[in-house]
């Protein structure tokens, strides 16, 4: 008994190509979604080429800018015992002598009396202190201005 198989026809063609057998254009909704895919590609492409130049240029210019721009450099360290407020190192020492001896006693410790440039300045004295038994870098001589010790006049809005 012989029986014959049915045979199944399956023919591979471009879809831009008109089917010889039938006759039938593609269908057009077809070609329409292919270009789309297409032209989704080529957007998507470009976004992403975009997006990753973004992000290496980006990662230059931080790798250029240092965090020191952002925050300001650390000054040195002040030395042991010593407190730093702004930028400067102060010393409150617990022995009692005269300005001059103080002054001097300074100056051996590469430093000098403190100078108060700003209410800031006064400020963190006090909060350090809590009273003005200590020397600050201010005297007068008799019948002469109040003077720094660094020798500027003082002045009484605030500046050294």
């Amino acid at each position: 008994m012989a029986e014959e198989s049915p045979e199944m026809k399956v023919s591979l063609r471009d879809p831009g190509t008109q089917d010889a057998q039938s006759g039938r254009k593609p269908d057009p909704q077809w070609n329409c979604s292919q270009r789309h895919y297409r032209l989704c590609i080529i957007v998507l492409g470009a976004v992403s080429l975009t997006l990753f130049i973004t992000v290496i240029v980006l990662a230059g210019q931080h790798g250029k800018s240092p965090s020191a721009d952002l925050c300001p450099p650390a000054g040195p360290a002040c030395p042991d015992g010593w407190v730093g407020y702004r930028g400067k190192c102060y010393y409150f020492s617990v022995v009692e002598e005269n300005w001059a001896y103080s002054q001097t006693h300074c100056s051996a410790l590469n430093a000098s009396l403190a100078g108060i440039d700003t209410r800031q300045d006064m400020d963190f004295m006090v909060r350090c202190k809590c009273r003005f038994d200590h020397w600050i870098g201010l005297r007068r001589d008799p019948g002469q201005p109040w003077k720094w010790a660094n020798g500027t006049e003082f002045n009484n809005c605030g500046s050294g």
